[in-house]
């Protein structure tokens, strides 16, 4: 027995079929959903009826629709089934090594770039710590200096006034010497290429900032307190639900719930 073959004319004329043979219960069941107005309890009874009449309708278009299409659906969907199958293992078997390669990358990327920022950071270290040692011996030669000359200033006689002059003088080279030391030092820091942030052309580098709540009983004590807005706590409404379906009055007297009904219609 040669299989059915399933060509587009075939779908497009059974869908034809199927839309004229449902669309007289569609029109019947929704001119009277449209007529229908509820005064009085008769009415009611009367809109009720047609609400099974409708559902009764829907039931039966499904039902001609199922019947119908389901020769047609089945073997396109068992073979689609397994088509998505393959490809969905295909996908996991070859996307999954190079997932894990590219996570690999990053990672080495990420600890390369920390550790480059760490090598910038110590320089800058490095360098303050050079400028503040450098100042503070040019301080400490300029007091020296200072001193020298009060020496000069006060000595009583001609050798005393020459050996402070002398002394006047050697701090004084000193004292040029260790600018000289600073201004080279300085150069050199500005004309050396220090390590910069490398940039690549097929990724980048990003230092995303997250929070989260370390300690929930001060988030919510400062809640309370109105340090932080309430609009930051949402409630669980899914473990609420749960604990109103076994304890409803408990849920009732917890502060600021309140108890509410809702009415809902349904088909039978």
């Amino acid at each position: 027995m040669q299989p059915t073959v399933i060509t587009e004319d075939t779908t497009s004329t059974a869908l034809v079929e199927i839309r004229q043979a449902g669309q007289t219960e569609v029109q019947t069941a929704t001119g009277a959903a449209n007529a229908v107005v509820i005064t009085d309890q008769s009415g009611y009874q009367n809109a009720d009826l047609i609400l099974f009449k409708i559902r009764s309708a829907r039931r039966s278009v499904a039902s001609l629709i199922e019947s119908r299409l389901d020769t047609i659906i089945k073997p396109i969907r068992a073979g689609l089934d397994k088509l998505y199958e393959a490809r969905r293992q295909l996908l996991a078997d070859l996307d999954s090594p190079l997932e894990k390669a590219e996570k690999q990358v990053k990672q080495k990327m990420a600890a390369w770039q920390e550790a480059e920022r760490h090598k910038r950071e110590e320089a800058e270290r490095l360098k303050r710590e050079e400028e503040d040692r450098v100042r503070r011996e040019q301080e400490r030669i300029e007091r020296e200096r200072q001193e020298a000359e009060r020496k000069v200033s006060e000595a009583l006689t001609k050798q005393q006034r020459a050996e402070a002059a002398e002394r006047e003088r050697a701090l004084r080279e000193q004292q040029e010497e260790l600018e000289r030391q600073r201004q080279e030092t300085l150069r050199a820091a500005a004309t050396a290429p220090a390590p910069k942030a490398v940039k690549a052309a097929g990724s980048r580098v990003t230092v995303v900032r997250h929070w989260r709540i370390g300690n929930q009983q001060k988030f919510i004590t400062a809640v309370a307190a109105g340090t932080v807005p309430s609009i930051a706590v949402q409630p669980n409404t899914e473990a609420i639900d749960m604990i109103f379906k076994q304890e409803p009055d408990t849920v009732k007297a917890w502060p600021g719930v309140e108890i509410y009904e809702e009415t809902r219609i349904s088909g039978r």
